[in-house]
């Protein structure tokens, strides 16, 4: 639903990075109990600046796994002021990575 006074609020402008962006993917396997939304509850936890989109563009649920089902996301890092490096990058997707291992107990299935 939209807030009583939607009518008086504007749009907020980002201007666009003159930047590079740098994506990530990540597929893990998370129990069926798990939804998404808490899955993106935590990710959001973990937002720094430099963590500019996720998205899921996967979702595969293997006959053979009852009880698991698999989420493909995209992580896009990005800074407005600087190039960001490959070691910076590094560390913000790990401690996705670990805070998705810490709140649901994720098994990896790959990383790109």
């Amino acid at each position: 639903t939209l807030p009583d006074d939607y009518e008086n609020v504007l749009p907020q402008y980002l201007p666009m990075s003159k930047f590079p962006s740098s994506r990530k993917d990540i597929s893990f396997f998370v129990c069926n109990t798990v939804p998404y939304h808490d899955i993106i509850k935590v990710v959001d936890a973990c937002k720094t600046s430099y963590i500019s989109d996720v998205r899921l563009f996967d979702v595969y649920a293997p006959n053979d796994a009852k009880h698991h089902k698999s989420y493909s996301m995209a992580l896009t890092f990005q800074s407005s002021d600087h190039t960001l490096t490959d070691e910076v990058i590094k560390a913000e997707f790990e401690q996705v990575v670990q805070a998705l291992r810490d709140n649901f107990n994720i098994e990896l299935r790959g990383i790109l």
